[in-house]
């Protein structure tokens, strides 16, 4: 086990790095993670541990934060060709409904009106 403020100062880099994750790429923050949870192993304060779950909620969340973009991206692509494909599948039995009323009526009309061999 470390000492004390070993571990206080070691925190401390960790939480001034963490103000600069914005910077990072998405695999620089990952190895932050790695070492962050590699920390955490090695220290038994419940404060150190506290404040390492924070820092760790941080880097996550920037992580999430970038992602985030392809969501507002394509979110709306899906739902517009869903929509687009229930509107083709509507039009799609809309005809073959207009083609079966037209049937019965051409059966109807042909069967009272027209068909007859007097």
């Amino acid at each position: 086990m470390m000492n004390i403020l070993i571990q206080t100062n070691k925190l401390y880099e960790f939480e001034r790095e963490s103000l600069l994750l914005s910077n990072y790429s998405n695999d620089e923050i990952k190895d932050f993670l790695n070492r962050l949870k590699k920390f955490g192993k090695e220290t038994d304060s419940k404060v150190i541990l506290e404040k390492i779950k924070e820092i760790e909620s941080k880097a996550k969340y920037e992580i999430l934060r970038r992602e985030e973009w392809k969501l507002n991206l394509f979110f709306p692509l899906i739902l517009t060709s869903f929509l687009a494909g229930s509107f083709y599948m509507q039009k799609f039995y809309q005809e073959k409904l207009n083609n079966l009323l037209i049937e019965i009526l051409n059966n109807y009309i042909g069967r009272y009106y027209g068909n007859s061999s007097d």
